[in-house]
């Protein structure tokens, strides 16, 4: 936290809070209207005072709580920091966690009950319109950045995306009602194809996005020759192993690496980390690609060397690209007899 000194940790039954001291600028409370805005020292001497600045308390200090653990409850309401506006600092940390203890509709229905319950108890009052405000930017800004969250794996009908729309109808939110039916109509296109997994950029979509025709025998043998390490094309078999990397890590789920949710992929559907799975399956395929060109059946020793020798040729040109590096390299070195 910037410009806060962490003061120690507040315990509570359901949560435990960071305590931060933070320096601000003085804000007279109300009611302080019409009254002399310095402070003096001695008050028989301030008529004597040239300046009426001089005193005048510009800075205190204010202590700010920041949530460490709790109860779900706890997480999901201090989503609402203590202003009744959307804590973005804890917007980002909570819904890049949630999932190693909660699931979707777990949150969702704990932020659409608070939001009735506010309905029910402060009808019209301007506290109860601004918390609804803020738990409305929310869901908003979840469906934005974590849509994923409403794809539901294991059912062909969105049961959280169904609750969403119903949620935005009853309570005449359209931009909520609008986005959960955009993204139920897209998720079941996307289950008509294949999953998310199918969505995963792949060497079969970009050939026929280029309008690659098997037939074409002499194109095929081009694009095979593009990757025979037989050939003087290192910086090229460079570029597309980056390529590729870029294209699988550009579509990686942060969330999908925590060992929580990664430690669970046996138990779940493998769509749960398919993005991960995904950047897998590329450094297998290439640590294969490596060592069968390596070990060859009936080899010479010396092709075998020119091989290697082209290997660590075609390692020198990934620029910043560790991952290919560290495949390339990982194979030469089990792989070499």
């Amino acid at each position: 936290m910037s410009g806060a000194k962490y003061w120690g940790d507040e315990r509570h039954d359901d949560a435990v809070y960071a305590v931060y001291l933070r320096k601000v600028r003085y804000v007279p409370p109300s009611g302080y209207d019409g009254l002399p805005i310095y402070r003096p020292i001695d008050p028989d001497t301030h008529h004597l005072m040239q300046s009426k600045d001089s005193d005048h308390l510009q800075w205190e200090t204010i202590k700010e709580k920041v949530i460490k653990s709790g109860t779900l409850e706890r997480l999901v309401e201090c989503l609402i920091g203590d202003d009744d506006k959307m804590d973005s600092r804890h917007f980002q940390v909570f819904f890049t966690t949630y999932r190693a203890y909660a699931t979707a509709l777990d949150v969702l229905e704990l932020l659409t009950r608070r939001y009735e319950l506010l309905d029910d108890e402060d009808v019209g009052s301007r506290s109860a319109i601004t918390i609804q405000n803020s738990i409305r930017t929310v869901i908003v800004c979840w469906m934005d950045a974590f849509e994923k969250d409403f794809y539901e794996i294991d059912s062909d009908e969105s049961t959280i995306l169904n609750r969403l729309v119903d949620f935005g109808r009853r309570h005449n939110l359209v931009d909520i009602k609008s986005r959960a039916e955009k993204l139920r109509h897209r998720f079941r296109r996307i289950v008509e194809q294949g999953g998310l997994n199918a969505q995963l950029p792949s060497m079969s979509q970009y050939t026929f996005a280029l309008g690659y025709d098997s037939s074409d025998y002499l194109y095929s043998q081009e694009r095979a020759k593009m990757f025979d390490v037989g050939r003087e094309n290192c910086v090229q078999i460079a570029e597309q192993l980056t390529f590729w990397d870029a294209a699988l890590f550009k579509e990686l789920l942060p969330y999908q690496c925590q060992g929580s949710v990664w430690s669970r992929r046996h138990k779940n559907h493998p769509d749960t980390v398919y993005t991960v799975r995904a950047t897998i399956d590329q450094f297998n395929a290439v640590s294969q690609r490596v060592m069968t060109s390596i070990v060859l059946p009936e080899c010479r020793s010396d092709f075998r060397a020119k091989i290697i020798a082209k290997w660590i040729e075609i390692a020198r040109f990934f620029d910043k690209n560790f991952c290919s590096l560290t495949i390339t390299m990982f194979s030469k070195k089990n792989s070499v007899p």
